[in-house]
């Protein structure tokens, strides 16, 4: 691409001149590589077309296409957005400049690739062509192609030529014998096509390709085709190595962001996994690191020196190639001999020893320095560190970790770095203890122990002896074992014997203390000063120095539970920055492995009531060692709201009657001045018997002088986790009581104490005493809960229930809680048993206290029977002279008041109901433990109420029938017909009411109207009613609109209370009470209002005499705008004679009405029912028979 400016294409003749002189010199060189040639003309955005007649003039010259000359917008002007016009002339012309060029850079490539498969052709033609050479030289064109392709773009074409070339490469490997020079070409050619055929598939999102690829490629050169020296076998194990990093970083890679991302994988890919292929690549990394080992050694043990002159060594022309260079400056191939003594330097490169260092001590196994090359020892390490940060993130592969920190520790145990083995070590162990695996946990210990050795630390080679012979993993035998164990026991009570220390390699000849090893870099240090004048120091023995140098005996051990994963998260909130979990562990480095697998520890309790004057506590050991155990005693530490106290258990069963009760609240403690709790007396009588004297302290000033001899890194490194100082304000009380941890068994220790506050109390530490100075401090805080035993052990190893010989004693929950010192107060409801509805049941809550109880709260709860709504229910309380209400799912509470020893408070509470039902009303008395009581309330109706409605006496009306479903109970009544309604009120509960006040509330709205006031049947009030009582009222209603569906008549209204001789609560004026008056609401009767057709209101005298006629007459009244034809007729009654005929026809008029008359004899005296008399409404069918009246007859 050639680019000019528009000012050279529009310039004078000299200037158009020389700017196609300088185009057809680069058109020219292009020519010569069979490119061409692309002119852009570089403008303003705003400079318009370019001038047709130049563009002619270029193209001619040059021999050009016209579209192979195109104008680029270049300068902008500033602050343009995205969206402006010059901004997008810009991108169109680059991206139009950008499309011709990849065109014809793409016609450039396809010729060039053309020209490839012609020569291939011609080759394959040739007579003379070797076939044995075809494969390889189809490899050669074929990745010719693919890569034409990729520059093209064209990436499925460069796909298919890459595998194309890979199989070819395939046929090389099996076509022929190879040599390993040529395997080992044809293997790094085979690797970079592999690579890009990853590439390009992945890029292409073609997945299941890409695995399939990547098994192919490394099942096949899993197995070499050719049997390949030492040499050559460790150089095809790295081979091998990078294959299973790679297929773990890129395939596996993809396939976790495409799982991460939503997308399905087929079960090919799920065959692909990253964990198993870094595991692969790691033990061909140590596999290798062996192979080179033992070349190595043979090596030095034949003394053989390589002949090859590594200087004269050069890479060859080809990838994977190597040559020597002759004395003529010339390249010449490898023999196949000097090719595996390049490899043998390279591979195995021979180490020299370092000088040895002036400081005295044990011997060392430092490892020599390799002279040359790859060092095999530090590529393993780097190969595991690699594989162990990958999978650092993936928690489903923690114990695949574990076992790659294991091999990790081995290699740094094989390269001397003693301290990153540890600090592994530390770590795996971490893992294999928490998921209960014993045998890797084993191994993994024998490995801790040995660099505890290395790194002169003999109390954590006693702890890892111990655990090894508590997993039974100790070679040799029960004697082995139980040896071992007592050398271990007797190095952590009364500091570790000479005899040991031969034994574990820390004491020799004086010779073999010349050398020392820091643990960490394998770097010697000079102990004379640089001015060479002679210390005193000097004059110490090695074993004196050695001796001195070792940590006191004493062994602060403290077990906690570690959650890696938790720590490292409050790490990196803490300081900012990612922790490794072998840093947290280092300094941990007492806290995690040895004493929790040597003895299991339970912790039980005695279940007590919320207030309890004492507390039993036990402690169970289960001695999983060998031998017993002998302990000065044992401590657990309590702690509560004042602090910690620290109680010595006694050795039983069960705590007999007549044990001391431990009193928290007297327990003063003794702490020493400088703020450490002293150490606790042991019984006279066993103290001769079984402390042990402290030997390192008479001689302090010597080990110092000693420690002075050595480097301060080595001094720190080997004291770590040796001296475990405890700083605590803790008090302290008791006395220790030895006793001895069978084998295999269960051993109990209680305590008894008494609480001293309230609240939660937790037993934080259970402290084995072993030896003066040297005890085992069980964090028990740390460890989860759910588990009987201390970290679930016991689910591990199976041992028995620990508590299940104890009657009575159970595993102690995470932490017990002390509700309440002293007798519980109690709590008293004295409620009336029954209630009317709508009055306030007076609800008297007392509290007894025996001693002074402040702080207390009192919550309230009402519990409702079914049927009845919490909405119709009140709860009011009298909280310090001010009525409250409080809601009834017990969130309603109340402070209480101090209450004096032997003293007792009242709470005052109502409860009111508007429904009828059972009642369940609670008061809970936190102090803090709960005391609660109970109650129960009946409510039921004041009254029992019955309403009738009548009409005046003879009147009765007829109403056309209407299309109204009329409900159950409704009356019908005449519209501008006074009504009666009659109240009748019976007392239904025991006890007596007051009736205060009555009022009618009629329906004003449907058009009932009272006629009379119901005032003025009040006179005499207030009326008390006892049980059975009953009230009367008479309540006139006129209707004065007519109804087109059942209405209410209204209610009545009843203001009522409970006498006052019978009101309980407060009789002091002052005091708070709710109301005392109650409404009741009786409701009144539905009626239906409707239109009078006709109305018959019957006449007849008041008394008469026996056959003494009378008469009886029916005066009708027509209220409708049409004439009625009336059909009426007299029934038969006993008692009477009639005169005359019994039914007529009447019509009465519009508006008009008609009297109809019997003449009637009565035969018989005293109180008679007149006969009814029927009337029927002719052409409308309707009918209305008349009621009886009675009539009182006198005899003759």
């Amino acid at each position: 691409v050639a680019l000019i400016t528009r000012q050279e294409l529009e310039g004078d003749p000299s200037s158009w001149t020389r700017m196609l002189y300088t185009l057809k010199l680069v058109r020219d060189a292009a020519a010569q590589r069979g490119a061409g040639i692309v002119v852009g003309v570089v403008q303003e955005h705003d400079s318009g077309e370019l001038p047709p007649e130049r563009i002619t003039g270029i193209c001619h010259n040059l021999s050009l296409e016209p579209r192979m000359l195109l104008s680029v917008v270049a300068k902008l002007p500033p602050g343009l957005q995205q969206e402006d016009l010059p901004r997008m002339q810009r991108e169109v012309s680059l991206r139009s400049l950008g499309q011709l060029v990849h065109e014809q850079c793409s016609l450039y490539y396809q010729r060039r690739a053309q020209g490839v498969v012609n020569k291939q052709s011609e080759r394959m033609a040739t007579a003379a062509m070797d076939k044995r050479h075809m494969p390889v030289l189809s490899a050669r064109t074929s990745i010719k192609l693919a890569v034409y392709a990729e520059f093209r773009q064209d990436w499925k074409a460069a796909v298919q030529e890459y595998q194309a070339a890979y199989g070819h490469l395939k046929q090389v490997t099996g076509g022929r014998p190879l040599s390993p020079q040529t395997f080992a070409e044809v293997a790094r050619v085979a690797e970079l096509v592999h690579l890009k055929l990853l590439m390009l598939l992945l890029h292409q999102t073609r997945m299941d390709e890409a695995v399939v690829q990547a098994q192919g490629h490394l099942a096949f050169f899993a197995t070499p085709p050719v049997s390949l020296a030492p040499p050559a076998a460790a150089h095809h194990m790295g081979f091998m190595v990078r294959q299973q990093q790679v297929a773990a970083e890129v395939v596996c890679g993809k396939l976790e962001a495409a799982a991460a991302s939503g997308q399905p994988l087929s079960p090919l890919m799920r065959e692909m996994s990253r964990p198993l292929l870094l595991m692969t690549a790691a033990e061909l990394a140590v596999r290798r690191r062996k192979l080179c080992d033992s070349i190595r050694n043979q090596a030095q043990q034949q003394s053989h020196q390589t002949s090859l002159d590594m200087a004269a060594v050069r890479r060859g022309m080809f990838l994977g190639q190597v040559a020597l260079k002759t004395s003529q400056a010339t390249l010449r191939p490898m023999t196949d001999l000097e090719y595996l003594a390049y490899l043998e330097a390279e591979e195995a490169p021979p180490r020299v020893s370092p000088a040895p260092a002036a400081a005295s001590g044990p011997t060392s196994s430092r490892p020599s320095v390799p002279t040359g090359g790859v060092d095999p020892a530090a590529a393993c390490v780097e190969v595991l560190n690699t594989a162990l940060q990958s999978l650092k993130d993936t928690r489903s592969s923690e114990r695949m970790r574990s076992r790659l920190g294991l091999m990790l520790a081995q290699e740094h145990v094989s390269a001397g770095n003693y301290t990153a083995a540890r600090k592994m070590l530390l770590q795996v162990c971490h893992t294999y203890r928490r998921d209960g695996w014993d045998k890797p946990l084993a191994q993994a210990l024998i490995q801790l122990k040995e660099v505890a050795s290395k790194l002169r630390m003999p109390f954590e080679h006693a702890i890892c002896t111990l655990e090894l012979a508590a997993l039974g993993a100790i070679p040799g035998g029960d004697d082995a074992t139980a040896a071992a164990t007592r050398m271990a026991l007797s190095t952590i009570t009364a500091g570790m014997p000479d005899t040991a220390l031969r034994m574990a390699g820390w004491l020799g000849n004086a010779a073999a203390h010349q050398q020392d090893k820091s643990g960490s870099d394998g770097s010697s240090h000079d102990a004379t000063s640089t001015s060479g004048s002679t210390s005193p120091l000097q004059r110490v023995s090695p074993q004196a120095s050695f001796r001195a140098s070792l940590p006191p005996s004493r062994d602060n051990y403290m077990v906690e539970y570690l959650d890696l994963r938790e720590a490292q998260r409050k790490a990196r909130e803490q300081g900012g920055e990612e922790v490794r979990a072998a840093d947290i562990l280092q300094r941990h480095n007492q806290q995690d492995f040895g004493w929790w697998r040597c003895v299991a520890v339970a912790l039980g309790c005695v279940p007590t009531s919320p207030d309890p004057d004492t507390v039993e506590l036990y402690v169970g050991l289960h001695n999983l060692l060998p031998l017993p155990i002998k302990l000065l005693g044992a401590t657990i530490s309590v702690s509560d709201e004042q602090g910690e106290v620290t109680l010595v258990v006694q050795p039983c069963r069960r705590l007999p009657d007549s044990t001391p009760v431990v009193t928290l609240a007297q327990g003063a403690g003794r702490v020493g001045a400088a703020g450490q709790a002293e150490a606790l007396p042991v019984r006279s009588e066993d103290a001769a018997c079984d402390s042990v004297p402290d030997r390192d302290t008479t001689s302090n000033s010597q080990r110092q002088q000693a420690l002075g001899m050595l480097d301060a890194s080595a001094i720190k490194e080997r004291s770590a986790g040796q001296l475990h100082t405890t700083s605590s304000n803790a008090s302290t009380s008791g006395v220790l009581e030895p006793f001895t941890l069978a084998p295999k068994t269960w051993a109990y220790a209680g305590a008894r104490l008494a609480p001293r506050v309230v609240g939660r109390l937790v037993v934080d530490r259970v402290t084995l005493h072993l030896a003066e100075g040297a005890k085992v401090t069980y964090l028990a805080r740390s460890f989860p809960p759910g588990h009987v035993t201390l970290g679930g052990l016991q689910a591990h190893v199976h041992m028995p229930a620990p508590f299940s010989g104890l009657g009575g004693v159970a595993p102690l929950p995470p932490h017990l809680v002390v509700q309440h010192l002293g007798q519980l107060p109690s709590v008293k409801l004295s409620p009336s048993p029954h209630g009317l509805l709508g009055e306030h049941v007076y609800v008297p809550i007392t509290v007894h206290v025996t001693r002074e109880l402040s702080g207390a709260i009192m919550e309230f709860a009402v519990k409702p029977a079914a049927g009845m709504s919490p909405a119709d229910i009140t709860l009011t309380v009298d909280d310090e002279g001010r009525l409250a209400t409080l809601p009834l799912d017990g969130g309603g509470r109340m402070s209480l008041p101090t209450i004096r020893a032997r003293g007792q408070h009242t709470v005052r509470a109502w409860v009111q109901a508007k429904q009828p039902g059972r009642l369940t009303i609670t008061a809970l008395v936190l102090c803090p433990a709960p005391v609660l009581q109970t109650a129960a309330i009946v409510f039921d109706d004041p009254f029992d109420s019955k309403c009738r409605l009548t009409a005046e006496a003879g009147v009765h009306t007829l109403s056309p029938p209407r299309l109204v479903v009329t409900e159950i109970g409704v009356t019908s009544i005449t519209i501008g017909q006074p009504v009666m309604l009659h109240v009748g009120l019976k007392t239904l509960q025991p006890g007596s009411v007051e009736l205060m006040d009555a009022k009618v509330v009629a329906n004003r709205e449907s058009g009932l109207m009272p006629v009379v006031d119901i005032k003025q049947q009040l006179q005499g009030w207030p009326l008390q009613l006892s049980k059975g009582d009953v009230q009367a009222f008479v309540l006139p209603i006129c209707p004065t609109r007519l109804t087109e569906a059942p209405v209410s008549t209204g209610k009545l209204l009843l203001t009522w209370r409970r006498p006052l001789s019978e009101q309980r609560g407060p009789k002091q004026r002052q005091a708070p009470r709710p109301d005392d008056l109650v409404t009741s609401v009786v409701p009144l009767p539905k009626v239906l209002v409707a239109d009078a057709l006709l109305t018959a209101r019957s006449i007849w005298p008041a008394q008469v005499t026996a056959g003494i006629a009378f008469t009886y007459s029916l005066q009708m009244q027509n209220f409708s705008a049409q004439p009625l034809e009336l059909s009426v007729s007299l029934l038969e009654a006993p008692g009477f004679v009639l005169s005359g005929e019994r039914s007529q026809a009447v019509t009465v008029g519009a508006k008009d009405s008609t009297t109809v008359m019997w003449l009637l004899v009565a035969h018989a005296s005293g109180h008679l029912q007149l006969p009814s008399a029927r009337v029927m409404a002719i052409r409308h069918s309707y009918a209305l028979v008349t009621q009886s009246c009675n009539v009182y007859v006198l005899p003759f």
